[in-house]
């Protein structure tokens, strides 16, 4: 069965993938969007966590 935690964090992963993707056609600078899906996802669910998203952006400069 979903919990909410684990379907938040499911939908953070779906929309981090989806912004990279675009990224990588558009050519744009996807930092502050990733930032944008975890502040969001973060509203709904206070345990997600700030490591995972900081070390994707970091990994990925």
């Amino acid at each position: 069965m979903w919990t909410r935690n684990l379907l938040v964090k499911a939908l953070l992963v779906a929309s981090i993938c989806n912004v990279l993707l675009e990224s990588i056609f558009r050519g744009d600078d996807f930092q502050e969007r990733i930032f944008t899906c975890w502040y969001v996802a973060r509203c709904y669910d206070k345990e997600v966590s700030n490591e995972g998203v900081l070390l994707l952006v970091t990994v990925t400069r």
